[in-house]
């Protein structure tokens, strides 16, 4: 009975063994996973936090209006900008010169010239001292004969006619050169009714 009874203690003992050996290996194990897994979530936070901090860009809003095109091309836009006048920068003057009141006057003369207008009647008051005052308003006669003294062109030590000469039915004119702005409307006027003059004797 003695021998059973140790053979059987024996046996019991080192069946006892092997478990306390898994159940440590077991434990051991599981502290080192429980380690590991501590270690490994703080490394990732750590490195996470940096890394989302270092990454961290700001990007400026960009406001595109509604009239501003947008360029596809990518080609560089060129704005040219009116300048506006001002007393550093006064506006270019025109390089034309306006005409003026003789210029003007002497190109209604040669129209109705050219178009049949000077008959005899137009004559005596173009070439008469007090009927060029009273129908045109102007001091002179507005043809005087051309002589073969020059000095004639001059009134009272001035020249008062022009060297232009013009032509009229075989005689030789020159023009008074002594006009101004407000004799154009005065001369325009006139020269528009030798025109109706003839459309009202068609009626007739």
């Amino acid at each position: 009975m003695t021998t059973a009874t140790t053979t059987e203690i024996k046996a019991k003992a080192e069946s006892k063994t092997p478990s306390t050996e898994v159940k440590n290996e077991v434990k051991t194990e599981s502290k080192l996973e429980v380690k590991a897994e501590k270690k490994s979530e703080v490394k990732t936070e750590s490195k996470s936090a940096v890394k989302t901090e270092n990454k961290i860009t700001v990007t400026p809003e960009v406001k595109v209006d509604k009239k501003t095109e947008v360029n596809t091309d990518n080609k560089p836009e060129v704005k040219v900008e009116e300048q506006k006048p001002t007393a550093k920068n006064p506006p270019k003057e025109s390089k034309i010169k306006p005409q003026s009141a003789g210029a003007k006057i002497r190109a209604m003369f040669e129209k109705i010239l050219n178009d049949g207008k000077v008959t005899a009647d137009v004559m005596k008051i173009l070439t008469n001292v007090e009927e060029t005052k009273k129908v045109l308003s102007i001091r002179y006669a507005f043809l005087k004969p051309v002589t073969k003294n020059p000095n004639d062109r001059k009134i009272n030590g001035h020249a008062r006619y022009g060297t232009a000469i013009v032509e009229i039915k075989g005689e030789k004119f020159w023009l008074t050169n002594d006009l101004y702005a407000k004799q154009v409307e005065i001369f325009e006027k006139w020269t528009k009714s030798l025109y109706a003059e003839k459309k009202s004797e068609v009626k007739k």
